[in-house]
């Protein structure tokens, strides 16, 4: 039986062929340079925008082929086609700082948010991907370490191995991490995920926890989401405020090339902002803080 995605899909561009009308396929050169002409000048799509659009029209012009509307020994016009390079300004990733994090732990720490807030402990102070903190199982934590070993890219598909071969390693526990685990560990057995869902035995999934509990519970204090990877490029781009090298935050990244750390993760806050985050660290090791 065909899916009725497909069927859906089949009719969209069965209907997309009947309106472009026979005249683009008995001049496909020209309807080719019309319609990159067009694309050339469009600056507000992405690469993946362009993508998309191109194998429209590949398989628009393969519908056309099939139902007669030009030689079907001829080859497909936009099979080839050389899409322009993104011209589009790419947005800044949304990221949490040192106080962002305090604030959010304080306020998920109340009533039925406890787990979610040890889940963005983990996050933050580990910078664990969304899929590594899924698939975490409690025999990973040992000798005072996380050994990330699998993902979990959805609850029930669960993958040993990591996302790349400099992912599969060992982040050290921070001592306000440890305090966290260990009060999430209390009645927990050795074995199995860390963070468990619904349906005993499966990963928790996060997606659904940010939308049901954690993002109501900060919009309700004007505490901006800044989403799961979030608190990644916040690990790395608050040890470059306090000073440390780049490659060893490649390392804590556990990134195969210091170039995406810098790139994509570092985000370089003013003076203001990194005062006040050394001032923070200096709290966070204070005793009796977390």
């Amino acid at each position: 039986m065909i899916q009725t995605t497909k069927v859906g899909s089949l009719f969209f561009i069965l209907t997309f062929v009947h309106a472009l009308g026979v005249q683009c396929f008995q001049r496909p050169k020209y309807f080719l340079k019309h319609w990159r002409l067009r694309i050339a000048a469009e600056k507000t799509l992405s690469t993946s925008s362009f993508q998309k659009i191109k194998w429209l029209m590949v398989a628009v012009f393969n519908a056309g082929r099939i139902l007669g509307a030009y030689d079907h020994t001829s080859i497909n016009p936009f099979a080839d086609v050389e899409l322009p390079k993104n011209r589009r300004p790419k947005k800044a990733g949304r990221y949490a700082t040192l106080n962002d994090v305090i604030a959010m732990l304080k306020v998920l720490k109340k009533g039925k948010q406890h787990v979610a807030a040890r889940v963005v402990a983990v996050a933050a102070f580990s910078g664990l991907r969304k899929s590594e903190i899924q698939g975490l199982r409690w025999e990973d934590l040992k000798d005072g370490e996380i050994h990330v070993q699998r993902t979990a890219w959805r609850t029930t598909k669960v993958e040993e191995g990591a996302k790349t071969e400099a992912s599969l390693g060992a982040v050290p526990i921070l001592k306000v991490l440890r305090k966290h685990i260990e009060a999430h560990r209390n009645g927990f057995p050795s074995d199995g995920f860390v963070f468990v869902g619904e349906k005993m035995g499966k990963p928790l999934d996060l997606h659904n926890l940010a939308n049901r509990l954690v993002r109501p519970a900060l919009a309700a204090k004007n505490i901006p989401w800044c989403g799961w990877h979030g608190f990644r490029r916040g690990l790395a781009s608050n040890l470059h405020a306090l000073g440390v090298d780049d490659l060893d935050i490649m390392k804590i990244m556990r990134h195969s090339d210091v170039s995406v750390t810098r790139a994509s993760y570092i985000k370089v806050a003013d003076a203001a902002q990194k005062a006040a985050m050394r001032k923070l660290d200096a709290a966070l090791s204070a005793p009796g803080k977390r």
